[in-house]
């Protein structure tokens, strides 16, 4: 159906920090975390752990252009709001708001840090805020603090992707 295609499903926000993170990793999806370095059957058996090692999912051009559609977002789209709260450096990211008003995201990164912000009431009583409104300014206060510490390096186009600028 085109509603699944466009995202109307529920994820949880890891489920929504995943999808993202390849784009943020030169589109590598890192293996899954964890903390159990290994789990015993009472005879002493190890059982297989289930942790996934790293993947490329898509090719760092692929992950170089989603990501600098995504920084227009911020720069003039949705998520202009992060612009506006003063996050420093280079930054992709995307707002979401269900039809409903029940939940309101957003998800942005830099180079080095990706972080996703939920906004909603654990019984899923609507609220009508829309991403832009809820999540992004708590998105962007944690950014503007993280990247203030930890500054992130501009994102650096990869092999097989050439800008040109263009007069318009």
């Amino acid at each position: 159906a085109p509603a699944v295609a466009l995202g109307v499903f529920e994820v949880t926000p890891f489920e929504l920090a995943s999808a993202y993170l390849p784009l943020a990793n030169a589109g590598i999806r890192p293996g899954l975390p964890g903390t159990v370095r290994a789990v015993y059957q009472g005879d002493g058996t190890v059982i297989p752990s289930a942790s996934e090692s790293p993947t490329r999912v898509v090719t760092p051009a692929e992950a170089y252009l989603l990501t600098a559609l995504l920084q227009g977002a911020v720069r003039s789209g949705t998520g202009a709001v992060a612009a506006a709260l003063a996050v420093p450096g280079e930054i992709a990211g995307k707002t979401g708001t269900t039809n409903e008003g029940r939940d309101a995201w957003f998800v942005g990164y830099s180079s080095r840090l990706l972080t996703v912000v939920w906004v909603g009431f654990d019984d899923g009583q609507p609220h009508q805020l829309t991403g832009a409104q809820a999540a992004l300014p708590i998105w962007a206060d944690f950014m503007r603090q993280a990247l203030a510490a930890y500054p992130a390096p501009s994102f650096v186009a990869p092999e097989g992707v050439t800008l040109i600028d263009i007069d318009p």
